[in-house]
């Protein structure tokens, strides 16, 4: 009976020092909230609206505008249950906020301020060595950090915003892809395309974690100390890289010559690029169309979504969403498609004896200027053996083959026709980004294959009528060192038509 009695005086002690630490919590809450912000050292928001405002305009690298439509279209996904005591601070941290660009996370992040922080560096910033993403049923893959917008780095993060005595932050968590990775990367998400991009795939991500975290403080000697963190998992269904925002019906069609009409269905418009969908009855196989819309001519590939959907970027070079634009005046001047020509050169043993003399002499490139040849009015030359210009990497040796074509076919870019064999073969009924534009192909001297990259192209000259430019062609140098001769196939050269008069107008406010 006195055991009882004693075990019942207990209860009330108990419950007291559970009430005492409740009441000294709400209290230390009440205390981090009520003390006054100095607004000359802290950029502080009145509301929740300003906050938002505040934040889209001092993330690094990106346009203030496109936030806008973020917030409008609601793409940013609000976290609530990730949050972090952190002890030694006696702050909280917390995920407010992700949104994600292709692989890259925009972080809201935020800790609660205390009356002693003085200025915005005595809060601790955000540094992530590492990510992993998680798909259902598969193992997360993990990658490492970029350190490009890290603490410490040239882009250090921002002072944030101070809203209801919490300190508000926004960083980009890039991760670092190599080749390798980026291959791996591709079959692990299922993307059947693995050497090109597809922007859907990615939205089967639901989770990713954050690993090898740190709060990293500047301390007044201008030197740093850190705080660890768990690894933190965050659930979150990842966005398209170019989400739809609104669609709008059109269902015109629009006749380009005696043979052939499209229909433009709809327009979809997106936050990057925004498109407009057709359907097109024509004897010739289009893979890309010039048009003029307003007083901007621009040209964009054919392309067919997930879906089979065929439709023309616009414009397919900038970023525009034309949610601003009341009408829209579209004329398509013409159009190219592949054809059975095709060219093929020789880089002999002579010149390839030539630049080596020339690399052990310490040069980068020799020059050659041969002519390959011209078809459908498009003009091939062989100019050098070279160098990658990026330096040191994988494709290092290899050639360089100019452009040059009327404007309407300007950045004609070559692909890897053994790479789309190779797809073809493993994905009988998938479509293949580029199948119907021009191809290369390089063999040795016994005709076997060569492991190649149709690399980067830049612009060498223009005038009002023509443009040429000059690509890069690499080859791994130890198989390059194997060469007596290298041996250029052209092929799947396109063919440009002009179209008869037409024009098509969309009205988007409707």
């Amino acid at each position: 009976m006195k055991g009882k009695s004693k075990y019942i005086k207990i209860i009330p002690v108990i419950l007291i020092l559970i009430a005492f630490i409740f009441i000294t919590d709400k209290f230390q809450e009440k205390e981090r909230s009520s003390f006054a912000v100095d607004k000359e050292k802290f950029d502080v928001a009145e509301n929740e609206s300003e906050l938002k405002e505040k934040l889209s305009k001092i993330v690094p690298n990106y346009n203030p505008e496109e936030f806008e439509l973020i917030d409008k279209y609601d793409l940013m996904t609000e976290i609530d249950d990730v949050e972090v005591n952190i002890l030694e601070e006696q702050r909280k941290f917390r995920v407010d906020s992700v949104w994600n660009e292709d692989m890259r996370l925009l972080v809201t992040y935020s800790l609660d301020l205390s009356p002693f922080d003085e200025d915005p560096e005595d809060i601790p910033f955000l540094k992530v060595n590492r990510l992993a993403y998680h798909l259902d049923g598969k193992e997360p893959f993990e990658l490492a950090v970029g350190s490009r917008n890290q603490p410490g780095a040239t882009f250090w993060h921002h002072d944030g915003v101070v809203y209801k005595n919490r300190l508000y932050r926004r960083t980009w968590l890039e991760p670092e892809f190599s080749e390798k990775k980026h291959q791996e990367f591709s079959k692990w998400i299922g993307v059947q395309q693995a050497h090109t991009y597809n922007a859907e795939a990615i939205t089967n991500i639901n989770k990713f974690e954050l690993g090898d975290i740190q709060l990293i403080q500047k301390t007044k000697n201008n030197s740093e100390k850190s705080y660890a963190i768990d690894d933190l998992y965050v659930n979150y269904d990842f966005k398209s890289w170019n989400p739809l925002l609104e669609k709008k019906p059109i269902n015109e069609t629009v006749t380009l010559r005696k043979d052939s009409k499209i229909t433009f269905t709809d327009f979809e418009m997106r936050l990057h690029f925004s498109q407009l969908n057709v359907d097109l009855d024509s004897p010739y196989e289009f893979t890309r169309l010039n048009y003029k819309y307003n007083d901007h001519i621009d040209f964009a590939p054919l392309q067919s979504g997930p879906d089979g959907q065929r439709f023309i970027g616009l414009p397919h070079y900038q970023q525009m969403n034309f949610l601003d634009t009341e009408e829209i005046n579209l004329k398509i001047l013409g159009g190219s498609f592949p054809t059975d020509e095709e060219l093929s050169h020789a880089i002999t043993p002579e010149d390839l004896k030539e630049f080596r003399n020339q690399i052990e002499a310490g040069s980068d490139s020799i020059e050659i200027n041969r002519e390959i040849g011209q078809v459908n009015g498009i003009e091939f030359k062989l100019t050098k053996l070279g160098k990658n210009v990026h330096g040191p990497r994988e494709y290092e040796y290899g050639f360089f083959i100019s452009i040059k074509a009327n404007k309407e076919m300007q950045n004609l870019h070559l692909n890897n026709y053994t790479e789309f064999l190779e797809f073809r073969k493993e994905n009988p009924d998938t479509p293949f980004y580029g199948e119907a534009q021009a191809f290369y192909e390089v063999t040795d001297q016994n005709g076997k294959s060569v492991k190649s990259r149709g690399e980067y192209s830049h612009w060498i000259e223009s005038d009002e009528d023509r443009f040429a430019q000059e690509q890069y062609f690499g080859i791994e140098k130890e198989d390059f060192d194997q060469l007596d001769e290298i041996n250029i196939r052209l092929l799947n050269i396109p063919r440009y038509i002009e179209f008869d008069e037409n024009e098509l107008t969309v009205n988007l406010k409707n």
